[in-house]
This record gives C-alpha cells, sequence and structure tokens, in this order.
C-alpha cells in the first residue's frame, strides 16, 4: 500500500469512529509535483475550488 493509499484509508477510519456526520469531512486529493502536466499550480487551483464547493456546500448546516 501507498502512502497515499494508506493517509486516506487512516481518515476514513477516524471519520467512521467519530459518527456520520463527522464521516463527511474527509477528503483526499492527490497534487502532482511540479513539473509534470498538472502540476502544483493546477493542484493549488483545484484545491481552492474544491473547499469553496465544500464550503457553499456546507452553508446552513449545523456541525457540531
Amino acid at each position: 500500500m501507498y502512502l497515499c493509499g494508506y493517509t486516506f484509508r487512516a481518515s476514513l477510519l477516524e471519520a467512521e469512529k467519530r459518527g456520520d456526520m463527522e464521516r463527511r469531512r474527509v477528503l483526499f486529493l492527490h497534487v502532482p509535483p511540479k513539473g509534470k502536466k498538472y502540476g502544483v499550480d493546477t493542484g493549488v487551483e483545484v484545491v481552492l475550488k474544491v473547499v469553496e464547493g465544500m464550503v457553499r456546500s456546507g452553508e446552513g448546516v449545523g456541525f457540531g
């Protein structure tokens, strides 16, 4: 198992321990190394859009 797979699996297991509402908060994104077709700059843009979407989708939702 690669470190990324381990990290994602460990995050899911930890969220499961905390209950269903917390489970919805698990997110794992790969950011390719600099110099690749989809490098760090693209990864940053994607992360910002994903976080923005997550915040918008959670507006009005009462978490803990």
